[in-house]
């Protein structure tokens, strides 16, 4: 397919990159003079190897650059947040009232502090589950940011905190497991259905979903048992029959089933810049 580009319209798409790519070298840069280049991720490819570029003196290349998208989303973690305004006086005991702005007497002071403690810690304890059920795993939660302070010029209520917490923590990847799974069983109910390695070696079956024509003319919607999408191990089978698209004299392309799907394959792996 890359023969029939023509080669000036390619070399000018590569000179694009490459201007787009010295005016961001160029914002990026904190001191004059050249610097070198790091490249990685899947967008890596369009790029020389050789320091051509203006403001580059040199390129490196780490090892496994071009999965670089993907070690970074495997550790990515999970966050949950909360931002509002709490009232304190839930969180006093004794009937000690929070009415004034400022106040010297010991036992307002011992009251306020002790709301706000526990202000703090049902508030940690409420964003760390948040994070949890979010996807976060459950022993690898931690709070790094909390923050209680008073509204500014709220005479009038000056027991309204405005609260501020994050809380961070690893991907709990059992529960993704126990989710694909799930969305697997969900998609039993679509008419789609998956390649069967070993019937697109044996050169394919018919078509089995209910109320559909067999499509079996260009060797490629060869259909199994399973009510599940493609899978990466079906779509990389080695002996996949593949066949160019059916485009008629129009230039209309004619989509199958499995067209569609792979498209949708395709688009992910752009989505995520090559690397995901």
């Amino acid at each position: 397919a890359v023969a029939l580009l023509d080669a000036n319209r390619v070399a000018a798409c590569v000179s694009k990159f490459h201007s787009m790519l010295e005016v961001s070298i160029a914002r990026m840069k904190t001191r004059q003079g050249d610097v070198p280049l790091l490249l990685c991720g899947g967008g890596a490819v369009l790029l020389p190897r050789q320091p051509k570029l203006a403001g580059v003196s040199h390129v490196v290349v780490p090892p496994d650059a071009g999965v670089a998208n993907a070690i970074g989303a495997a550790m990515a973690e999970v966050a949950a947040s909360i931002d509002r305004v709490e009232d304190l006086r839930k969180y006093t005991e004794g009937g000690v009232e929070l009415n004034q702005v400022d106040s010297d007497a010991p036992e307002y002071k011992a009251a306020f502090d002790a709301a706000s403690r526990k202000l703090r810690a049902a508030v940690s304890a409420e964003v760390s589950r948040l994070a949890v059920e979010t996807g976060a795993e459950v022993g690898s939660v931690r709070v790094t940011e909390l923050e209680a302070k008073r509204l500014a010029y709220m005479s009038d209520f000056p027991s309204a905190m405005h609260v501020q917490a994050r809380a961070i923590g690893a991907i709990d990847f059992s529960r993704i497991r126990k989710l694909a799974a799930a969305a697997e069983v969900a998609a039993g109910a679509n008419t789609y259905r998956t390649f069967c390695a070993a019937e697109v070696a044996s050169g394919g079956v018919e078509q089995t979903d209910p109320g559909a024509s067999a499509q079996t003319s260009r060797g490629m919607d060869v259909l199994c048992d399973s009510d599940v999408l493609l899978d990466t191990d079906s779509v990389l089978h080695p002996q996949r029959p593949v066949a160019a698209p059916e485009v008629d004299a129009d230039g209309v392309w004619t989509m199958t089933q499995e067209d569609v799907e792979l498209l949708s394959i395709g688009a992910g792996v752009l989505g995520c810049g090559g690397g995901g």
